[in-house]
């Protein structure tokens, strides 16, 4: 990512933290939302993401989440590349569907438990499908708990207590406060 981008990027959660916390305030006094957009950018901000597996690297370029309440999963979008023991990068698209773990220790968010639900990679053609479910369940598992948001300090200041509970809504991801 240029540094221009990042700049901007860095610039957009600022101002996006800012409405956060205007949108924290909008909810009853007991409940906390974190926009999906804020998540989005931490990512871009952090992306890639390197992931290594003993004869395998996946890098996840430009990465986007989207919340779905109604199956309350985190949809996981992105390029990515392949490095097989050194060779050339081998690029392609994945699509995974997760739920989440929230440490309230550290005030992480990971990804828990993904699935895949669509790897495509250029250099594969359609019939060559069984070399993609080979490579189903190892992708998946290296994605298992790839940190997806880390609280900042705004946050944590508006997090009083541990939340009693956490669901994903459209759009994001609610505490809620007894």
């Amino acid at each position: 990512m240029h540094y221009s981008r990042r700049k901007f990027c860095f610039k957009s959660l600022s101002i996006l933290s800012l409405s956060q916390f205007i949108t924290f305030n909008t909810f009853a006094k007991n409940t906390f939302f974190l926009s999906g957009e804020i998540i989005n950018l931490y990512l871009m901000k952090n992306s890639p993401i390197k992931k290594n597996f003993v004869f395998l690297e996946i890098k996840s370029i430009n990465p986007f989440l989207n919340f779905i309440e109604k199956d309350q999963k985190i949809y996981f979008y992105s390029d990515v590349e392949l490095l097989v023991n050194s060779q050339a990068p081998i690029k392609g698209k994945i699509t995974l569907n997760s739920s989440f773990r929230y440490d309230s220790l550290s005030r992480k968010i990971y990804l828990k438990d993904p699935s895949i639900n669509d790897l495509s990679l250029d250099i594969l053609k359609s019939e060559e499908k069984l070399i993609l479910q080979q490579l189903n369940p190892i992708i998946a598992q290296l994605f298992n708990n790839q940190l997806i948001y880390e609280l900042s300090n705004t946050d944590i200041a508006l997090l009083r207590s541990p939340p009693s509970a956490i669901q994903i809504v459209d759009g994001g991801i609610l505490f809620k406060f007894d």
